[in-house]
Formats: C-alpha cells, sequence, structure tokens
C-alpha cells in the first residue's frame, strides 16, 4: 500500500514569521515534486526513478530557530542543523515577485543531482552537517 501524496501539516503556527501565502507556496511545490517522484516522472529535465517521498510538515517553531541560527553564523561558516533546509540562490527576478523567485530557486534545486537525491530519498536531508542543540523537536520527516 502506498502512502497517502498529500500531507500538508503546520505545527506551532502561532510562531510563524514565514506567511502562509509562502507557506502554502512551498506546500504545492512539494506536493507537486512529490506526485512526480511517487510516478517516477520527469520534471525540469530530470528523470526521478519511482520512489516515495515524505510529506511536508512546516514546523513554525524550527523557522524561528533556524533564522536564529542563520543571524548567529552570518559572515561565517554556515552549519545547517538537522532538519532545516538553506536555500541559497541568486539572479535577477524582474518580475519582482517574491513567489516567481522562489519558483526559480526551487527549480535550480531540482536540477541539481545532489540536492534533488537528498530531498527525494526518504532517509535524506538537505542538510550538511547535523546541530540539533537550538532546534527543539526538529521534524525529520519533511524535507525540502
Amino acid at each position: 500500500m502506498r502512502k497517502p501524496l498529500l500531507l500538508l501539516t503546520v505545527i506551532n503556527e502561532d510562531s510563524c514569521l514565514i506567511n502562509s501565502t509562502i507557506r502554502e507556496f512551498f506546500y504545492k511545490y512539494h506536493t507537486d515534486l512529490r506526485r512526480r517522484v511517487a510516478l517516477g516522472q520527469e520534471y525540469q529535465g530530470k528523470k526521478f526513478q519511482e520512489q516515495e517521498m515524505y510529506g511536508l510538515i512546516y514546523d513554525c517553531k524550527l523557522e524561528r530557530a533556524a533564522r536564529r541560527k542563520a543571524i548567529q553564523t552570518m559572515g561565517g561558516t554556515l552549519y545547517v542543523p538537522e532538519g532545516v533546509v538553506w536555500i541559497d540562490f541568486t539572479g535577477d527576478y524582474r518580475e519582482n515577485n517574491l513567489l516567481a523567485a522562489l519558483q526559480i530557486g526551487l527549480d535550480e534545486q531540482v536540477k541539481d543531482e545532489e540536492s534533488s537525491r537528498k530531498a527525494t530519498t526518504e532517509k535524506g536531508s538537505m542538510v550538511e552537517r547535523s546541530d540539533e542543540r537550538e532546534i527543539p523537536g526538529a521534524k525529520r520527516e519533511a524535507l525540502l
């Protein structure tokens, strides 16, 4: 029996820094990618092997902890805490639209072999090193 293809959960929503429009964008992007991976379809020129991905859980307390960690480490070596994804992309976004920029940035991550492998494997994560001390109750089920 297959896992359900849609699991959208927001926990600690009263603590969120990112507004619901952006969170919903991430949910939709992740759900579409998850569906394509489950069906072994192509996306952004990459053919995925048919497999299951975890659903997305958005933890607003984890979001705040990740922001604190990012602020502390700006200018130095950034060790991304487990359960946190750091999406880094640059470009000229003439549309002046954050969601269009996010679409481009996430698509670039999918095209990157290592990033897409980590994001689409059940036990994978898009983290380089683990540092959970400041991330209580980190969720490892949903990484993108």
